[in-house]
């Protein structure tokens, strides 16, 4: 079944690469981002807009429902906040929010964490992780918890790694 999808932040690194691999499997693709990178990919279309400018936010994504939405760019509270209030939800069966594991209480806790383990604010990450701890917070008020998909991976490495 081909779903309609919107990922945040997908011209660069691992949002590039998720827009590539659901472009490939058929889904309709779009990708909302500055456009300081052109995407070089026909199946994907792209959405050019600063997500902290709320109005031209709601003005581009007014238009579109999606049934997946995945953020690869929110940074905190903010941006979800932005985004939630721009997208039309009633149509939106899974919202998958890339968050980080910089939202554990990490001097407290033993690796390996678990999903279950407290968050907390870390002297590794400072407001890194207190930002992402609210965007987490923000976004289970927000949508059901069966649209909500939380990942918090580490480090990621792989190709077009910027860092």
């Amino acid at each position: 079944m081909k779903r309609k999808i919107l990922i945040m932040g997908g011209s660069y690194f691992i949002g590039k690469s998720i827009a590539e691999t659901f472009s490939q499997f058929g889904d309709d693709v779009y990708v909302l981002n500055r456009g300081s990178r052109p995407l070089h990919d026909s199946r994907i279309k792209e959405l050019v807009c600063d997500r902290e400018d709320q109005e031209q936010l709601k003005k581009i994504l007014d238009d579109h429902h999606f049934e997946v939405v995945i953020d690869v760019s929110a940074t905190n509270k903010k941006h979800l906040q932005y985004l939630i209030e721009a997208l039309h939800t009633d149509q939106l069966a899974s919202f998958i929010f890339i968050s980080s594991s910089a939202v554990y209480d990490v001097e407290n806790l033993s690796i390996p964490y678990k999903v279950s383990d407290p968050l907390g604010e870390n002297s590794y990450w400072g407001d890194y992780g207190t930002n992402k701890i609210e965007a987490e917070t923000y976004l289970k008020t927000q949508l059901t918890n069966s649209q909500i998909i939380i990942l918090r991976p580490p480090y990621v490495y792989g190709e077009n790694n910027y860092a």
